[in-house]
């Protein structure tokens, strides 16, 4: 997982492991999910605009695509939906939970 490099996929920064409390490491997010964007309670306020949205379904796309294609290592990602998406500070999505 650590070998991973795309743009629009998370990638492994490091990982701790103590006893029982484990946790991994990667980059902060600043815009946080792309759910908090396009869920239909707060929709009206946080609209990113359909170009941007566009952006962001075509990088998803590409980190779907290199998942499958491009990366050597083998992946398993289940569902991909907004909750499984960071946004940085560009909104550049990348794809986590696989």
């Amino acid at each position: 997982m650590g070998k991973i490099h795309h743009l629009n996929v998370v990638r492994l920064l490091g990982f701790c492991a103590d006893g029982f409390c484990r946790a991994l490491v990667y980059d902060f997010f600043p815009n946080g999910l792309l759910e908090k964007f396009i869920s239909p309670s707060n929709n009206k306020d946080n609209f990113l605009g359909w170009d941007k949205l566009e952006k962001i379904a075509l990088g998803i796309a590409n980190g779907i695509e290199y998942l499958h294609q491009g990366c050597d290592q083998r992946n398993l990602h289940f569902d991909i939906n907004p909750h499984n998406v960071l946004l940085d500070d560009n909104f550049t999505p990348e794809i986590t939970d696989f």
